[in-house]
């Protein structure tokens, strides 16, 4: 809007596009240098503000049409990436991060790690739109090599966004059970020993739609940490399927539940896997609250 009067006197046809960009952090881990890097885009290139948002990503707002390329390039140049920071795929991976150097926290983090790479999309459209080398046409690739047919997401992707979170009983900082998957890490002698699975959470209403409501993720299954992955690939692979594609507003994992019952829910989730799956443990998280004053940080 405000360079829109200016940009009529150009010839031009009044409009100048703007963005949001967003990084997407596996657990919320980066470096001070990092940090700083993106602190500079948003003085270079944006309108001066960094939003921490609550799935622990930073945004840049701001960013003009000319300048968008640049930007992206810079993020991948710090190790950082917008791959799946939006878009009907995987969202950014969450997963508490403190006290980090404990055994137990590690080992979600790793896992966080692992599910980001394993769910990234994999097409070399998004290299070839923003990581290309004009003066020699070569990529940049920071997920692997670039498939084109996508293994997982095939030509349709999924049915609308999906996101996934890390947590523990006694810390549940990432709001596990809002998450279409979370995975409450049960802790024994400071090292994970499996996750109880929580699917079809999701906070997201249309006001104007008595069709949609929030709902809460219900327990479904123990997996084991060497399991983790492969269930909550066959989570994924049941939303995708089966979840509405004819109706946005009703295509979140929450409605497929809602529908089918955990039950049966859970069933198909055990056929896609390949194998029953055991009832989850008893281990609950009914507040948000982190207990961190009994561990050292340093």
């Amino acid at each position: 809007r405000d360079s829109r009067t200016l940009s009529r006197k150009e010839g031009s046809d009044g409009k100048s596009y703007i963005f949001m960009v967003r990084t997407k952090m596996p657990g919320g881990k980066l470096t001070s240098d990092q940090l700083l890097a993106e602190l500079d885009l948003a003085d270079e290139v944006g309108n001066t503000t960094l939003r921490c948002t609550t799935r622990q990503g930073l945004q840049l707002h701001g960013v003009v049409k000319h300048n968008l390329k640049r930007t992206i390039r810079r993020i991948n140049d710090i190790q950082l990436s917008t791959l799946g920071a939006c878009g009907d795929v995987n969202r950014n991976v969450m997963c508490c991060p403190a006290p980090y150097r404990t055994p137990a926290y590690g080992e979600m983090q790793q896992l966080a790690d692992q599910i980001a790479s394993h769910l990234a999309p994999r097409t070399p459209a998004y290299h070839n739109l923003w990581l290309t080398d004009v003066s020699t046409g070569q990529r940049e690739l920071l997920h692997g090599p670039a498939e084109e047919v996508e293994p997982l997401y095939g030509a349709v992707y999924m049915p609308r966004k999906f996101k996934i979170a890390i947590g523990l009983p006694n810390d549940n900082c990432v709001d596990m059970y809002t998450n279409d998957l979370a995975l409450m890490a049960i802790v024994k002698n400071e090292h994970v020993v499996g996750y109880n699975v929580l699917v079809g959470g999701g906070l997201g209403v249309t006001p104007a739609a008595k069709k949609t409501f929030p709902a809460l993720a219900k327990r479904m299954a123990f997996v084991t940490p060497e399991q983790a992955l492969d269930v909550v690939t066959a989570v994924v692979k049941v939303q995708r399927d089966h979840g509405n594609r004819e109706d946005r507003k009703i295509a979140r994992l929450k409605y497929v539940i809602a529908n089918w019952g955990i039950e049966k829910f859970k069933q198909v989730v055990e056929e896609y896997y390949g194998r029953a799956l055991p009832d989850p443990t008893e281990d609950r998280s009914e507040e948000h609250t982190s207990e961190l004053q009994s561990h050292s940080f340093i």
